[in-house]
């Protein structure tokens, strides 16, 4: 909040890990806790082609994606391969009537 003014209202906790805890603190700050349900493991950095065919291939009415725009562990962590992988994702999803929405606090 310092940061932007404005303070987080969605939360994904590191890795996708989960305790106990994690929704209790995240609602007493005022937050939504918001996972993935389809990983293809592009921090692996298999290709922008397979990265986009792991995608198109797991996507199901729903899905939440995750995907890596940098790396928390290397700050010059290169992640082209996903940035390259993203234009074929869009297009195959959409030729299958996929629409792409935001997450929000209501949905």
């Amino acid at each position: 909040m310092r940061a932007t003014g404005v303070a987080p209202r969605l939360f994904r906790a590191p890795h996708g890990f989960r305790s106990p805890w994690v929704s209790p603190i995240a609602r007493a700050l005022g937050q939504r806790v918001v996972g993935w349900s389809l990983g293809v493991w592009d921090s692996a950095r298999p290709g922008a082609a397979v990265i986009a065919q792991r995608t198109v291939a797991g996507v199901r009415p729903g899905s939440i994606v995750l995907l890596h725009d940098g790396d928390g562990y290397d700050p010059s962590g290169d992640r082209t391969q996903t940035a390259a992988a993203i234009p074929e994702i869009v297009r195959a999803l959409r030729e299958r009537g996929y629409a792409f929405e935001a997450v929000t606090c209501g949905s």
